[in-house]
C-alpha cells in the first residue's frame, strides 16, 4: 500500500515538474504566456524537445500539451 502512495507521489511530481519546464521553454522558445497560447506547430516542436532530450513519454506529451493521441502516435510510435 506505501508503494502505491509512493509511486502516484512520484508520477504526480513528475508531471508537475515536466509541465513546468514545458511552460518555461514556450515562454524562452516560443515568447508566448503560456502553453494554450503555443500554435500547433510550436506545440509539435516542443513535444520533439520533450520527447528526445527528456524522455517523455506520449501519454505526457498529450496531457501537458494538450495534443491528440492520434498526433502524438503519429510523431512517436509505439513499439508494439
Amino acid at each position: 500500500m506505501a508503494e502505491d502512495s509512493e509511486c502516484l507521489f512520484n508520477c504526480r511530481f513528475f508531471l508537475h515538474i515536466t509541465k513546468g519546464f514545458a511552460c518555461s521553454q514556450a515562454k524562452k522558445q516560443f515568447n508566448v504566456s503560456g502553453l494554450s497560447s503555443l500554435s500547433n506547430a510550436a506545440k509539435v516542436d516542443l513535444a520533439r524537445t520533450m520527447h528526445f532530450d527528456y524522455k517523455a513519454t506520449n501519454g505526457q506529451i498529450r496531457r501537458i500539451l494538450r495534443l491528440d493521441s492520434q498526433v502524438v502516435e503519429a510523431m512517436f510510435p509505439s513499439a508494439v
